[in-house]
């Protein structure tokens, strides 16, 4: 069945010379979205955001980038932007450690340079992954709607 959600989400956006990078979602919802994934080093307990809580999200969201884009960084390279509570809706079969359905999203950016983009390769979580202006992100029609919430929030929407 899986492993239970424990609401600990992390989001990372790449950022290449004003170009986002995002890919189309394997797993409900199926949509355009930058890499994300559950912290799952915090499996036994809810996420409350904390400072020391902090070091776990970053792991996860080096791990979850390189599984879902082939795109390698260090965690000191991420920048948090973004600590709070998300009205999005798991997809986890085992359902969650408390019955409730919610998450908490550390979100951080992380940013590439040079004259070309950085190569990046899909593992079937996210297709199809594109570097976008952020007009382009703006003109998606299949937008995750969490993540536009989080673009607009980050004033790139």
């Amino acid at each position: 069945m899986g492993d239970p959600c424990n609401h600990a989400v992390v989001g990372v956006l790449a950022i290449w010379n004003g170009h986002y990078l995002t890919g189309l979602r394997a797993k409900t919802p199926i949509a355009v979205a930058p890499c994300a994934g559950h912290v799952d080093e915090l499996r036994t307990r809810i996420p409350t955001g904390s400072r020391t809580e902090e070091p776990l999200f970053r792991d996860a969201a080096v791990r979850e980038l390189e599984e879902e884009t082939g795109l390698r960084v260090r965690p000191r390279d991420l920048k948090l932007v973004l600590n709070r509570i998300g009205g999005d809706r798991c997809h986890r079969k085992a359902g969650s450690v408390d019955g409730d359905n919610w998450h908490h999203w550390l979100l951080f950016t992380v940013e590439f340079s040079g004259r070309t983009p950085p190569t990046v390769r899909s593992n079937g979580e996210l297709t199809d992954l594109t570097w976008r202006t952020a007009q382009q992100l703006a003109a998606v029609p299949n937008l995750e709607l969490i993540w536009q919430d989080f673009l607009r929030q980050l004033h790139i929407i």
